[in-house]
């Protein structure tokens, strides 16, 4: 079953990317630099803000709930879909690239915001 969940997650993934790389095909360079802009003049707080609003609005945990130090899958039952979703996100938001393998590894809160500061 679990494998299964990774199989829908990674094709999910690809089907989200793919669909956005489609939305985006006319303005892809002025988007990339208004984001990579956006994220670039962000200090940390405002990026973890943004993190936590993503993560809220992807899976409807409330933000009181999201502290740094809670897995996202023990302590918050994040599941892989949700996490390819908030990967999707995190990269329309920042202009970062976040691939599966990163998105899958990351265990709590602190490290998703990890991932935008790479």
């Amino acid at each position: 079953m679990a494998e299964e969940n990774n199989q829908l997650a990674a094709a999910l993934s690809k089907k989200l990317k793919q669909d956005s790389a489609n939305a985006e095909a006319g303005n892809k360079a002025d988007s990339k630099a208004n984001s990579a802009g956006k994220a670039g003049k962000a200090d940390k707080a405002d990026k973890r803000g943004t993190v936590l609003d993503i993560v809220e609005d992807a899976t409807g945990i409330e933000r009181d709930e999201l502290e740094g130090s809670k897995r996202l899958g023990d302590d918050l039952n994040i599941d892989s879909l949700s996490l390819m979703d908030i990967a999707v996100r995190l990269e329309e938001e920042f202009g970062v690239e976040v691939p599966d393998e990163d998105i899958n590894r990351v265990k709590t809160i602190d490290e998703l915001v990890g991932l935008v500061d790479k």
